[in-house]
């Protein structure tokens, strides 16, 4: 039974680090100002992937299926940023970790925008 309890607790874990991290990348991207089009420059935003997370929410500005939308990350990423906008819980597992203060929450409204 403590076997079966591990898994899912790692499991969990693993689940739940995907998601902090994943809203970390849109939040990032979001407010990122590093262009990765600057020609002679090689301008390069030091974040992992953030690149990948600017062009999922470029795409989610027109994206009219929303949650069947095959595109990669955007149907897993509108739920995350509603839930983002959406969580009042001070002891949320995927935002509190990211963000504890509501103040710097409420700058991130547009983020889907």
């Amino acid at each position: 039974m403590s076997v079966s309890h591990n898994s899912a607790t790692f499991r969990d874990d693993h689940n739940r680090a995907l998601l902090q991290q994943q809203l970390f990348l849109l939040l990032h991207a979001h407010k990122c100002t590093v262009s990765e089009e600057v020609p002679g420059q090689p301008a390069k935003c030091a974040v992992l992937h953030c690149i990948i997370m600017k062009g999922v929410l470029k795409h989610m500005i027109d994206c009219k299926v929303e949650e069947d939308c095959q595109f990669p990350h955007c149907s897993s990423s509108r739920r995350i940023i509603a839930h983002w906008k959406q969580c009042k819980d001070r002891s949320c597992k995927i935002c509190n970790p990211l963000c504890g203060t509501r103040s710097a929450r409420n700058q991130d409204e547009g983020i889907d925008r």
